[in-house]
């Protein structure tokens, strides 16, 4: 499944045996998967391989566009009736389904471009690697004008909690991860909605309610 995923016969196995060399050298490694319409059924099988391991593993239910823009990567992503199933029954659970989220004012500014920032490997610096936005570029500018700022870093850095109007009037805002940098990809802007995070958010108040009523 995997090799299939990537189209790169045999990358499974230079995956793992990676993961190995990092291990043995003292590394800390945890392995975080994508959940996709191919793969959602076979996850158990990788938390199983993980625990076998002694290595932790994290599962991501939300699927992004490319940088481009191209949105095609969002056919993989899971469905509603699935990522219900897979939050409220299952060995994935417990690690899927949402808790402690009772009285949740909703999505804050993330930190993008705030306290941390990514840096491609061509010296492009853009305030995270979802929000594929150029700032400047270390082989031109040093760091520490860059992040001084300019238009983009302080329009990210303008967003507060009260200017999220979208979302403070959702209704699934308690147990929503909005990514700013989705909402940018999307067309949303810096202070949209993040489209994908709200499908998944609806999910996870349908678990959440369904966990209660049983």
């Amino acid at each position: 499944m995997h090799d299939a995923v990537t189209d790169m016969p045999g990358s499974f196995v230079r995956t793992l045996a990676g993961v190995e060399r990092l291990r043995r050298a003292g590394l800390h490694v945890l392995l975080k998967t994508p959940l996709l319409v191919d793969n959602g059924r076979v996850a158990a099988d990788v938390l199983k391989m993980t625990q076998m391991m002694n290595m932790p593993c994290n599962f991501d239910v939300v699927i992004t566009p490319k940088n481009n823009g191209n949105m095609s990567p969002l056919e993989l992503q899971l469905q509603h009736p699935r990522l219900v199933e897979l939050m409220t029954r299952g060995p994935l659970a417990d690690l899927l389904a949402p808790s402690g989220f009772e009285g949740n004012p909703g999505p804050a500014p993330c930190n993008a471009g705030r306290s941390y920032c990514g840096i491609s490997p061509t010296g492009d610096v853009v305030p995270c690697l979802m929000m594929p936005v150029k700032v400047g570029s270390i082989r031109e500018r040093p760091f520490a004008e860059i992040w001084h700022g300019g238009p983009v870093l302080d329009e990210v850095r303008g967003v507060t909690f009260e200017s999220l109007t979208t979302c403070r009037s959702c209704d699934v805002k308690s147990v929503c991860n909005r990514c700013a940098g989705l909402a940018m990809l999307r067309g949303q802007g810096v202070d949209g909605c993040d489209l994908s995070g709200k499908q998944v958010a609806k999910a996870r108040m349908a678990a959440h309610r369904l966990k209660v009523i049983q």
